[in-house]
């Protein structure tokens, strides 16, 4: 229970790091999909002299396409899910490089050649698209700074200069209504007039 339970405050515990964790092996099914899909068409129509060459020119076009569909994880509420489970493909990546250092030479050649060509891509590129596009949408959703006459309007009297409604009328002119002490409506001329007439 204490993976989901403060045992401090009694509370659940935030699930962002399951809901990443979840989301990093969905983005991982994904990106074999692809791999699986796309690889013959590619070798079939595009393909160079240097084997290394294709490989990698093929393993960047499948990422881009995978990263362009783990990217719709940004639909959801919360914007750092998407970034947030990129990086935990660098840990699964890590993890199978640690991992594949404890075979024989011979395995642990072909593992790490396996995982750099099928892992490489996806986290380089999906963590620099993810980022990217996580970083703009922080920056589109800041508020805005206040225009100027808002900043004036706002400040207290003795930082800013009057206005030329206050400069007439005194300090007490100029009301958020766009009407001005100076000039009073039917009401409050009448108020005023029967008010004189009492006294």
């Amino acid at each position: 229970m204490s993976l989901f339970i403060d045992p401090r405050t009694k509370k659940r515990k935030s699930p962002m790091m399951l809901i990443c964790f979840l989301t990093a092996v969905l983005f991982l099914l994904i990106y074999g999909f692809f791999f699986t899909v796309l690889t013959e068409p590619l070798y079939r129509y595009l393909s160079f002299d240097n084997s290394v060459l294709t490989t990698a020119v093929h393993g960047f076009l499948i990422s881009l396409v995978g990263t362009a569909v783990c990217c719709l994880a940004f639909l959801l509420p919360d914007k750092r899910i998407a970034p947030l489970s990129f990086a935990t493909l660098s840990v699964f990546f890590a993890l199978f490089c640690i991992a594949a250092a404890f075979l024989d030479a011979d395995a642990r050649t072909v593992m790490l050649g396996l995982i750099t060509m099928y892992g490489l891509g996806p986290m380089v590129v999906g963590n620099a698209v993810a980022w990217s596009v996580y970083h703009k949408l922080k920056t589109h959703r800041a508020e805005p700074s206040a225009p100027e006459s808002i900043k004036t309007a706002n400040a207290s009297p003795a930082e800013r200069e009057p206005t030329e409604e206050e400069a007439l009328f005194g300090p007490e002119a100029g009301a958020l209504d766009g009407t001005f002490a100076g000039f009073r409506n039917e009401q409050e001329e009448a108020a005023l007039f029967y008010n004189d007439r009492e006294l």
